[in-house]
């Protein structure tokens, strides 16, 4: 029983390690990608709804049409990848 117990703890130290990411050079690609290198501000500000509709359904921040809006807490143990 002790070995199922050490094996929880360490799944659980290797969950809360933090993640790493280069923001920067994430958002300066896919400006690139995505309607700036030509200068189309329309094409980007799409892509840039689009994307941000997605995140909120997969994180279920959406809200509904007609009904004021109500704030969610961000959850501190966020663990997606996505």
């Amino acid at each position: 029983m002790g070995d199922i117990e050490g094996m929880e703890i360490d799944a659980v130290e290797a969950q809360t390690e933090p993640m790493s990411l280069d923001i920067l050079a994430i958002t300066n690609d896919s400006r690139m990608t995505y309607g700036l290198r030509r200068q189309d501000y329309q094409t980007y500000r799409q892509y840039c709804t689009r994307r941000l509709h997605r995140l909120r359904q997969v994180l279920n921040f959406t809200h509904s049409k007609g009904k004021g809006f109500q704030t969610k807490e961000i959850p501190v143990d966020f663990t997606d990848s996505r």
